[in-house]
């Protein structure tokens, strides 16, 4: 399947519209760039939750200064809040102090600063899987950027580079409908288009269109809805240049046999077609329903088949005829031909407008062999064959009732502009339901007119919606869901097979559609190299502006950072961290500028520093020598350098005398003393 090439991803910041332009900022990187800012990230992340528990840890001291006397756990807890930067660190001990005063019922004293601890470590510990968030490389989309943007229709095939490259598309389309569509998971390998498929949003049952020639009370109608360019096809724009398409098609079994005739096999035919006499008793089989346009045909049949057909054929032979309705104007008749001239019986005595475009799939069945009988209307198989063996045994199976069995479709399009607004109406424009040229051809007159508002953007986007509308006529590069691996023995259909074909072709046209548009920017080439040289160069500013506009799925090792949230994480721990290290120096300055009648308690919070306390235990063993440091009132140091002793130990210490001996003690009696 065509997965974008790793040298055709855009790197760098982009916005995915489909997200909104907030929303939808992203940064492309690899993915070991991403890691590397998930790991930033983190340690960001790390850093400003100590800084936020420093804050909490301020407003929780301060609130907690007074002048009246408070019990020990009370200053024990002020001391843990001014020192302990972890809330973790915080909790835990503030579980140690409850338990230790346990007697004296701390209560809610300890337990409101632990669980703002407590949350605040949850909090950041959400934050950090947040962080992860903001880097995604399951599932992604990404901008393509290619040296090889142009315009090439799958539909010409004038040259073998040409023919094998729509042999390629096609025969890759049939394998990635068979994988992507109406599966329940999301496989690995669906990952290539914007969406992994295009869902019929409704399948409905409706009268039949073609009256007396319906062999079923009612027809099956497949509606896509409205298909936008963007959230469907991957073309990156705003809503103001946007445009939309819907492909509806009803389809039912029809009754050919008032169209049925057979004779003799011409030899002059034989001769000039297939270079050989026809075989002994070989029958042609003709349906008229409206003669090909074809310079050079056998017959003025819509479709003939020889009767030796099935003698040398086991499998189903699909044979579409397509028919677009005609309108005024034809420069862009080229790119989508009818095959045929529908005779105007198919148009049941005028039930059907002829601004709709009718297409008749012939499925030549006869060779096709099953184990038990079949009901239904296009794979009916009732004649018995016996089929002998060796041991002159011998097995019954069924075939065709009939050489050829036919289903008649009518298909109409819609295009709409979401941001074109009418005169009239302030809803999005668009056309009616007909034809796909008379559908188009009403886009374009209205784009055309002095009120219209449609972008150029819009316009070149509604050009490539057009012309890679593939046709019904490409169905047969599609295996038939009732055969798949082509061979002739089943066992058996069920009586609605011929729905189930249907919702098939449609899963397989829509998949063309969804690979043949993202060639545009991405180049043929990601199919296989040789086939950028097919390209048309773009000339026009709209379409070079779609070469930079579409997504597609990520190939292996690549990731999106979410703009938003990285700026979001960088913002919030910023400012964080900002008003934490500004926060206690602007105070003090307004403490010392005011002469000390504003923000007192700020002192405190300095002089329960752990280099304050520190510095007090040992004023408490008699170093009295101390001044403030030129870093601050925070810090401590001896006015000049002196020998001090570490604080001794006590095995008895807190339990009997003081904690802290003085210096006219004798230091080294001091514990046994205590």
């Amino acid at each position: 399947m065509s997965a974008l090439p790793p040298d055709r991803v855009y790197q760098g910041l982009w916005f995915d519209y489909s997200q909104g332009p907030v929303l939808g900022a992203t940064i492309t990187t690899t993915g070991a760039k991403a890691n590397l800012v998930i790991a930033i990230l983190s340690l960001l992340v790390a850093f400003s939750g100590a800084h936020l528990w420093d804050l909490i840890a301020f407003v929780g001291y301060c609130t907690g200064t007074s002048e009246k006397e408070r019990p020990g756990y009370h200053h024990q807890r002020q001391f843990l809040a001014r020192n302990l930067t972890s809330p973790g660190s915080f909790t835990l001990e503030m579980i140690k102090v409850g338990w230790a005063w346990r007697k004296s019922r701390p209560g809610s004293c300890l337990a409101m600063m632990a669980l703002l601890a407590l949350i605040c470590s949850a909090g950041f510990m959400a934050a950090g899987i947040f962080v992860s968030l903001v880097v995604n490389n399951v599932g992604i989309q990404v901008l393509v950027q290619s040296p090889s943007c142009g315009f090439l229709s799958w539909l010409n095939d004038s040259t073998p580079l040409q023919r094998q490259y729509q042999q390629r598309l096609l025969s890759q389309a049939s394998i990635y409908s068979e994988a992507c569509y109406n599966q329940t998971d999301r496989l690995p390998q669906c990952n290539i288009y914007n969406q992994p498929n295009i869902p019929i949003q409704a399948a409905t049952d409706v009268e039949c269109p073609f009256a007396d020639l319906c062999k079923t009370p009612s027809a099956l109608r497949l509606d896509t809805g409205l298909l936008d360019s963007d959230t469907t096809f991957g073309i990156n724009a705003p809503s103001s240049s946007r445009a939309q398409m819907q492909r509806v098609v009803t389809c039912a079994p029809i009754n050919e046999s008032s169209f049925f005739a057979s004779r003799p096999y011409p030899a002059s035919v034989r001769q000039k077609f297939d270079n050989r006499d026809p075989f002994k008793n070989e029958y042609v089989y003709e349906w008229f329903m409206g003669p090909i346009i074809a310079q050079d045909r056998p017959f003025n049949s819509t479709v003939w088949m020889s009767n030796y057909t099935s003698k040398i054929s086991h499998g189903y032979d699909l044979t579409p005829r397509v028919w677009y309705a005609l309108i005024a104007s034809k420069d862009h008749r080229n790119w989508h031909n009818s095959t045929f001239t529908p005779i105007p019986a198919l148009f049941s005595n005028n039930t059907i407008p002829e601004s709709l475009d009718i297409h008749i799939l012939a499925v030549q069945n006869d060779g096709v062999r099953f184990w038990a009988p079949s009901e239904d209307p296009l794979f009916a198989s009732h004649k018995k064959i016996y089929i002998f063996f060796d041991d002159n045994s011998n097995l019954t199976m069924y075939r065709g009732d009939r050489p050829a069995s036919f289903l008649g479709c009518l298909e109409q399009f819609k295009f709409c502009f979401s941001a074109a607004k009418s005169s009239q109406s302030q809803e999005p424009w668009c056309t009616s339901l007909a034809g796909l040229d008379q559908a188009y051809d009403q886009a374009l007159q209205y784009s055309q007119r002095p009120d219209s508002v449609v972008s150029a953007e819009q316009n070149a986007t509604l050009h490539n919606l057009f012309m890679l509308t593939p046709s019904w006529y490409w169905l047969t590069r599609t295996p038939m869901q009732v055969t798949k691996s082509s061979t002739s023995f089943q066992l058996g259909v069920p009586d609605n097979q011929w729905q189930v074909e249907m919702y098939a072709w449609m899963d397989y046209l829509l998949s063309i559609s969804q690979s043949s548009i993202t060639h545009l920017a991405a180049g043929p080439g990601i199919l296989e190299a040789k086939f950028d040289g097919l390209l048309a160069n773009v000339t026009s500013q709209e379409d070079k502006v779609l070469c930079h506009s579409q997504k597609m799925g990520a190939p292996d090792g690549y990731s999106n950072i979410n703009f938003l949230g990285f700026i979001i994480v960088v913002a919030i721990s910023a400012v964080i961290m900002l008003v934490n290290m500004s926060l206690v120096p602007l105070l003090k300055y307004a403490h010392q500028v005011s002469r000390g009648r504003l923000f007192p308690r700020v002192r405190l919070w300095a002089e329960d520093g752990m280099l304050q306390v520190h510095r007090k235990a040992y004023e408490g063993m008699g170093y009295d020598n101390w001044t403030v440091s030129k870093l601050g009132d925070e810090q401590a140091e001896t006015e000049r350098w002196i020998p001090i002793k570490s604080v001794p130990v006590y095995e008895g210490a807190g339990r009997q005398g003081p904690m802290l001996p003085s210096l006219a003690g004798d230091l080294r009696t001091a514990g046994a003393d205590a």
